[in-house]
This record gives C-alpha cells, structure tokens and sequence, in this order.
C-alpha cells in the first residue's frame, strides 16, 4: 500500500498533541483520544491503515527491539479475554492477509514523545493464557516491512541481513485439547524423515528436544544423532539449528539437508529458523524444507515468499527453501519400505 504520510519520517519522534492533528491523523471528527493502543483509520469497516503505539512502561510489556516481535493486543485486565470480534484486534488479523498499511510507533521510557518505528507486516497470532492476569490475550507477532527501518545489504554489501528467531519456550500456549493428535502427526513425520534420511546414508539429528520421542516402537535416541559436531560452525550457528527438527548430515559433520516440521507451532517460526541460519552461515550450500499439512500449504508459501525472508534467500542464492506436504514424505517412506532406496528423493 503507497505510504499515506510521506512527511512521517522512519525514527522521528511526535508529541501526541501533533499526532493527533488533521496534519496527521485527526480526520474530521476523528482523533486518537487517549495515548497508546491501536488506532484504526479512517474507519473500523474499512480500514486504509492501522495505527499501533506501545511504551516501555505499558500494561502489555511488548518486545519491541529486534525486527521480529509481539505485539499485545487490545483489551483491558480487567475486562477480560482479548477478543477477536472487537474492531481493532479484528483489522488487526485482516492485515494478515489483506493491504493495509500498519504504522509502528514506539515511547521509551520516562519519554512523553513517540517515535515512528517504520511500517510493519503482521505475520500472525495466536491466542495466549496469561497466569498473572487469569486470562487470554491476543499475541501478534509483527516484522518490520519499512526499507529504512530494516535495511537491505547493498551490492557491496559481504554481510547478511539478521532475523531473530524465537527460542523455542516462547508463546508458550495453555494445554489444548485438539493438540494431542498435532503433536502425534509432527513426531510421525519426524519418524518418517528419520527413516528416510537412514535409508539414503545420511546420518540424522533430530531437535535435542524431540529425541526422546518415540514411534513405530523406536524411540529416536537409539537411531539418530544426538549432538551436532559442525567443523567452522559459530556457537551461535549452532544454537540456532539445535532445536531444527531433522536435519540430515554427510560424513557427520555436513549439513545436506535440513527439514523443519510444522504441525504445532506457528509457521512462519520454522521459516525464521531457517533465514537465520542462512544469516549466520552465509556460505553454505544446504538444501531446506518446511514440512506442513497440505492443507496449509498456501500459508506455507506466502511466509516463505515475505520480502523479510526472501530478501535473506535472494542474498544467499547457493541455498534454497521449498515446501513438502506430509503427504509427499509419508509416500515417499513407505515406497522406500517397500522397494529401497530412490534416485530421486526430495
């Protein structure tokens, strides 16, 4: 969507009183009222662009210094569960998938003025319980889209543009009841990469906090590498492909391949994963795949096709991410089982 304001200038910082001007975003009879919160303009039907404005000393404590991060939405303590129905959460998860231009702003600490961030991409949410509040809060995670908020490496450039992964106990979510047969097909497909991956003579690693799974009556410790050993690899290189959830080495010590299966998380955290490993590791050549139920391939794609990430790939074009159904993987095992090795696997 064309930038509505060009005159709002990407680490700038505004008294509310000049937000809240026709210069900027009163309309008509339309201001922003109080500070803070998520403004949607110029009406909740229709939205052209969304305002969002977190501070430091805020109720929601988001986590907003690094170019991936959560955003809380809308709802007070006291009123509540968050609500998907209500107008601001709602244009919100349109954002997702619709062209609506979403403006960041940020206020430091025993700051009264707020700086614009840049113009940020919602990738996604997910429904959280809160223990200190007793209650459900919305949590969108939000990646910075403006080219002057995340720079892009220019032609001279011998550094790759960062991602920051989430480690894996973030977002942790309360127990859910239709969460049992997820996490039955994530470890299946890890069993059948497992499997695959021995078949074809690699050697296997499986996520150090999966290896104690079992399936099929093998419990994955007793066939499948359990620590990494990679010759040049950065301490932070390797924690990032720790909790990867199959990866397939030559001689040990090679990644050839490296699959990320997602059943239970969010997607676009295996893809970060995987961008940032590429950032990490700029020079090597290893073929990446996200692993995910065909009914949510076309999620699948359009977070594998988002500039953060492709702008990532595209520098390292020795690498390449694609996409596997768990339908092409389960098939692919059981040809093996049946008649051997393939030619041509993935």
């Amino acid at each position: 969507m064309e930038h509505p304001l060009p005159s709002l200038d990407v680490g700038e910082s505004y008294s509310w009183s000049t937000l809240d001007s026709e210069e900027y975003f009163h309309n008509g009879d339309t201001g922003l009222g109080t500070g803070g919160g998520i403004h949607v303009k110029p009406d909740s039907k229709n939205p052209e662009y969304i305002l969002l404005f977190s501070s430091d000393d805020g109720i929601y404590e988001d986590s907003v210094y690094s170019e991936r991060f959560q955003y809380i939405g809308q709802g007070q303590p006291d009123k509540g569960d968050q609500d998907t129905d209500r107008y601001t959460n709602r244009s919100l998860i349109r954002a997702i998938n619709e062209d609506i231009a979403v403006y960041f702003f940020h206020r430091e600490q025993e700051n009264d003025d707020w700086t614009f961030r840049g113009l940020v991409d919602v990738l996604d949410y997910e429904q959280l319980y809160r223990e200190s509040e007793d209650r459900k809060v919305l949590a969108f995670t939000l990646t910075f889209n403006d080219s002057t908020a995340t720079p892009q490496p220019s032609e001279e450039s011998t550094e790759a543009p960062t991602i920051e992964v989430p480690a894996d106990n973030e977002m942790e979510e309360p127990p859910n009841p239709n969460a049992t047969e997820g996490v039955r097909d994530h470890v299946a497909v890890q069993y059948y990469l497992l499997k695959l991956g021995l078949e074809h003579g690699y050697d296997v690693y499986i996520a150090k906090n999966d290896q104690g799974e079992t399936y099929n009556g093998t419990e994955f410790r007793e066939i499948c590498r359990t620590s990494l050993n990679l010759p040049g690899f950065s301490p932070e290189a390797t924690s990032i492909i720790e909790y990867v959830d199959v990866i397939w080495l030559e001689d040990g010590t090679h990644i050839a391949k490296m699959f990320e299966v997602e059943s239970t998380t969010q997607i676009y955290s295996g893809v970060l994963r995987m961008t940032d490993f590429v950032a990490e590791v700029p020079n090597l050549a290893v073929d990446m795949y996200i692993v995910a139920p065909k009914s949510d391939g076309d999620r699948v794609e359009k977070h594998m096709t988002r500039p953060t990430f492709t702008r990532v790939l595209d520098w390292a074009d020795h690498c390449s991410l694609e996409y596997l159904s768990f339908d092409e993987v389960q098939t692919k095992h059981e040809l093996v089982e049946e008649n051997g090795p393939l030619v041509d696997l993935f």
